[in-house]
């Protein structure tokens, strides 16, 4: 239902309340990201609308964007929007999609218990599929919040292309945001990390490597780290610099796995940055 027609709050005015309800969600989201302390806000009981860019897309709320994200393809919707209106769709979209995968696995004792230590190898192993099965679903969504905001990607991947089309502020706006999405993927590889730890004690089977993850993290980290050194300020460079280097930590954890992926180019621009 919605609150706003029992309440006599017409249009204009709910949308405001709206609006910075988001604002303050993403900014509560981003913080818990970057703190690690857990998200005071429960997604389960949102009752509030999503903001008007997703509405104009088709979707209504949480649960509606959650459950029907994978059926909407990049469309002349999302590149008609503004600049500012496509980042808020995909800070926004990235946020509810790994909230909800922090509420389905760090949030559930099924796989966070100390308990599970006790657990025989065999059930470990049924455990953390289930963790892979669930994360897959996770990356399937991000995969396609990043195809719906692509026009974000090509912005920061060729900015000398905009420039006679975009203000210098949009494009840097679109250079962040690139950034942005590629560290919330991180989180979920490092939850993913974290897990895979904890269940290391079971039977040795390779469809449970987190190798296909790793892969796309570093595609990631290739594609952020020419973007980064694309900032022609310092101050742009070291705002960003913190959801690289959450990124870096996590490719440098796994060089070992990752090493046949990496070219002399890549380590360089390690050094570049």
């Amino acid at each position: 239902s919605r609150w706003e027609y029992y309440v006599g709050l017409d249009e204009f005015y709910a949308e405001r309340k709206r609006a910075v309800w988001w604002k303050l969600y993403c900014h509560e989201k981003s913080n818990s990201l970057k703190s690690g302390v857990t998200s005071v806000i429960n997604d389960n009981i949102m009752t509030c609308l999503l903001p008007r860019c997703f509405r104009d897309v088709g979707f209504l709320d949480n649960r509606d964007f959650l459950k029907r994200v994978t059926e909407v393809k990049r469309n002349e919707i999302f590149d008609n929007m503004s600049i500012d209106s496509l980042v808020m769709y995909g800070k926004t979209a990235a946020l509810q999609i790994y909230s909800e995968f922090h509420l389905k696995v760090l949030l559930n004792e099924r796989y966070t218990s100390i308990r599970n230590a006790s657990l025989p190898p065999q059930l470990k192993t049924e455990r953390f599929r289930e963790i892979l099965e669930e994360s897959k679903v996770t990356q399937k969504k991000l995969t396609a919040v990043k195809d719906q905001v692509k026009k974000l990607c090509e912005i920061a991947e060729n900015p000398s292309l905009y420039e006679s089309l975009l203000s210098k502020e949009d494009i840097i706006k679109a250079m962040k945001f690139c950034i942005y999405f590629g560290n919330v993927y991180s989180n979920l590889i490092s939850t993913l990390d974290n897990l895979d730890a904890r269940f290391s004690a079971r039977v040795n089977d390779p469809s449970l490597s987190l190798m296909p993850h790793l892969v796309v993290l570093l595609e990631y980290w290739k594609s952020i780290s020419q973007v980064l050194l694309r900032f022609n300020d310092t101050y742009s460079l070291n705002e960003n610099y913190f959801h690289y280097s959450t990124i870096l930590i996590i490719v440098m954890t796994h060089i070992g796995e990752l090493i046949a992926h990496l070219t002399l180019e890549d380590l360089v621009t390690i050094f570049k940055i």
